[in-house]
């Protein structure tokens, strides 16, 4: 299980041959669509967000998932609303663990250049990576509307060279503030 936490994920119910399969795949497709979002571009910050129906009973043990992980979570009544918010990485990488999903990472993804090569041959170069970034000032969080049961998942994306220097540093900046 990588670095998720069995027992947590036993009393959540994960385990369960319905249960936990249905998380993990509601947990993929927001992560694939996290990953769509980490193509190579030169915007970072805030993208657009995450939005995606979920039936209460799932989401549901999500959140039990998530306070588990070290997740905050709020029910707002008169709303309808549970916002959850994760403020450090440690807790996303466990929540969109590769185990979950065959191995995938959705929260980084590299960069490549294709340049002709010898003999006719493409070569691909190395240009850079994006990557979520989670912190108390950038956290990422799940808003979920109880009546439309859907949930809007915002988080930020740093980008950085092939030397591993950040492109946008006033993203940097807030994340060590």
């Amino acid at each position: 299980m990588g670095n998720m936490n069995g027992g947590l994920e036993e009393v959540c119910g994960n385990k369960l041959e319905l249960s936990g399969p249905l998380v993990d795949s509601y947990l993929f497709e927001i992560g694939k669509q996290i990953s769509t979002k980490l193509s190579h571009s030169k915007t970072t910050s805030l993208p657009s967000p995450v939005i995606l129906f979920i039936p209460w009973p799932i989401f549901r043990h999500i959140t039990i998932l998530f306070r588990g992980y070290g997740g905050e979570v709020k029910f707002e009544v008169k709303k309808s609303k549970i916002i959850s918010t994760l403020s450090s990485m440690e807790s996303v990488e466990k929540v969109f663990s590769p185990a979950r999903f065959e191995g995938q990472d959705v929260l980084r993804k590299r960069h490549f250049t294709r340049k002709p090569g010898s003999k006719g041959k493409v070569e691909f170069s190395y240009k850079g990576r994006s990557a979520v970034v989670v912190s108390t000032n950038t956290p990422f969080i799940f808003d979920f509307n109880l009546k439309s049961q859907k949930v809007i998942v915002t988080f930020y994306i740093q980008r950085y060279t092939a030397d591993d220097f950040v492109i946008d540093s006033t993203l940097q900046n807030l994340m060590n503030h």
